[in-house]
């Protein structure tokens, strides 16, 4: 019991740094794979070609945030409960008037917007029946606008201007399907999962909110942030529980302007990345110039590998560091690429991106107003 509990422990450490989405075995030979300064390369791999397995060489100094696309992701509640009154107006039609309202402003050459909803019914072909599931939208999962597709404002407010309250409440199932799409992709997911209700189809969503971070590296990262929109406190405790597992955020709202309010704390995220990206700008040769030197040494120790020459490693240690390397050499690549981006863009560009984006900003004056 104890051998598997500690063989879980190393393959968790290995997916927490989003190097591998899938280890096919379980083996002694995987603590070979494991990361302490967490910059995408095994300590032994990093031990073995003269680098220091105990710091990233190439981190940058004194700039903080995410060096990457970014990304604004609404997961809208479409459930039947959504019809039910919140003022004068149902909580669909509430949020509806704000999604559109965001849509609206958000300017699309600053950050990507994706949009998607659960609860609703799909359609089905002539003929065919729908899986287990689909006929109480438990198996629902439908994509508006994809993040990673130029902004269609006037299709997207259309589709959101038809949506109606219809059936169950798959976050599981939801959050599952978000994952499966990014999985081959980089950048800042600022996501937000919109709901006026717990999970209602047998669904393991704190699991599945696990596994979603389990993703978080040095150019993939996701940020779940979980809204209870007008729901009880015990509704409120399940869902609190959805976000520590992701260690994400947790918020009741229970109006209107609440609801506006939301989107705040991400568009201030993402103006902080962009921030980061500027304070970069200063030392953007120097760390391509490191990651091309550590990716030159680690290549060279690849090629060691491969050869008949003695290594400390075992012949299965050996086997696995091969097998592997090719996910170190990527991740060295993406962050070339990305810095390689930054220096090409230059700071104008993220100045406007900045500025576009404090747009949406609520003053602390205004936001006084409001309460009021």
């Amino acid at each position: 019991m104890k051998h598997n509990k500690r063989q879980m422990k190393i393959i968790l450490s290995i997916l927490i740094i989003g190097l591998f989405v899938f280890i096919p075995v379980l083996s002694e030979s995987l603590e070979i794979l494991l990361d302490g300064d967490k910059d995408g390369i095994s300590d032994a791999l990093e031990k073995y070609a003269g680098l220091d397995p105990k710091k990233d060489e190439c981190d940058p100094t004194g700039c903080s945030g995410f060096y990457g696309d970014e990304y604004l992701v609404v997961i809208l509640d479409q459930s039947g409960s959504m019809s039910e009154k919140l003022g004068d107006d149902t909580r669909m039609e509430v949020a509806k008037r704000v999604s559109l309202k965001l849509i609206d402003k958000f300017p699309a050459t600053a950050a990507g917007l994706g949009f998607f909803s659960y609860g609703t019914k799909l359609p089905v072909e002539e003929g065919e029946k729908p899986e287990s599931g689909e006929d109480n939208g438990c198996k629902s999962f439908v994509e508006h606008q994809s993040p990673f597709q130029k902004l269609n404002r006037a299709e997207l407010k259309e589709q959101v201007s038809k949506m109606v309250p219809e059936l169950s409440t798959p976050i599981a199932y939801s959050l599952l399907k978000f994952r499966e799409s990014i999985l081959d992709k980089k950048g800042k997911f600022n996501l937000l999962l919109i709901t006026d209700g717990a999970e209602s189809c047998n669904g393991s969503p704190i699991e599945e909110a696990k596994k979603l971070v389990m993703l978080n590296s040095k150019t993939l990262m996701i940020k779940l942030s979980i809204i209870g929109f007008g729901v009880d406190d015990k509704t409120a405790e399940d869902l609190k529980k959805i976000a520590i597992a992701s260690e994400g955020t947790y918020q009741t709202v229970a109006s209107e302007d609440a609801l506006e309010d939301i989107f705040q704390k991400p568009i201030k995220d993402i103006i902080a990345s962009f921030q980061g990206i500027l304070c970069l700008h200063k030392q953007v040769d120097k760390l391509l110039l490191c990651e091309q030197s550590r990716g030159n040494k680690l290549r060279a120790a690849f090629n060691k590998l491969g050869s008949h020459m003695k290594t400390p490693f075992s012949d299965e240690e050996k086997a696995t560091l091969i097998k592997y390397y090719p996910h170190s050499e990527k991740f060295i690549e993406d962050r070339i690429q990305s810095y390689s981006k930054i220096k090409k863009e230059g700071t104008e560009g993220y100045i406007k991106k900045i500025d576009d984006l404090s747009k949406l900003l609520v003053s602390p004056a205004d936001q006084l107003k409001k309460k009021k």
